[in-house]
Parts: C-alpha cells; structure tokens; sequence
C-alpha cells in the first residue's frame, strides 16, 4: 500500500463541502479548512491565495488557469508537504514542468 506520512497540522484550502478535511478529521488529524465559497459552515470562508502559512496542504485544486498562482502560492507558504488530489494527466502538461521538477518534484505519484 502507498502510504504518505504527514507530521503537523494539514490545511485544506479548496474544502468545498468539506469531504477531505471529514476525512482528515476522522484519522485524527489537526487542521483548518477554507473555501472561497465554503459549502458548510464549518468551512472558513477564504480565498486559498490569503492563506498565511500551512505546515502541511492537501487539496483537490481547481483546474484550468486558476490553479497555478494558488501552486506558486502555496510552495512560499508551506513548511512541510503539499499533496495534490489531481487527475493524473496533471503530470503531462508541459505547462507544469515548474511544478513537477527541482524542489517540487514529486515524491510519490499514487
């Protein structure tokens, strides 16, 4: 089984209805969610590009143009991991070569 380890808190900037952060929650983990249009009340309402720091992110990012200024952003403010919950073509685009390679080359693909 592929298994990542996660030591601190891990923030969910792209909550939604909150199905990752529940999920996080339920293995014990510690953490904030945010959402630019949080689907439940639990969910702070906040843009991901105003997010100060993060140890740890895992997120399902929205796709397309939008994501990539919230990639530059999140690389600046997070001490530990970033995983991202993408389709797997995510890795083939030659537009994200900056995202895939040097410090920001993945550590597992599952």
């Amino acid at each position: 089984m592929n298994e990542v380890n996660f030591s601190g808190t891990i923030d969910e900037p792209c909550a939604g209805d909150g199905s990752i952060s529940d999920c996080l929650s339920s293995l014990g983990h510690q953490g904030n969610a945010y959402d630019i249009n949080p689907r439940v009340s639990v969910i702070t309402n906040a843009d991901a590009l105003s997010i100060g720091s993060a140890e740890n992110i895992i997120t399902n990012p929205p796709y397309g143009p939008a994501m990539y200024p919230l990639l530059d952003h999140w690389h600046k403010i997070t001490s530990g991991k970033i995983a991202l919950l993408v389709k797997l073509n995510f890795l083939e685009a030659q537009s994200r070569t900056k995202y895939l390679t040097g410090d920001n080359t993945p550590i597992m693909v599952i």
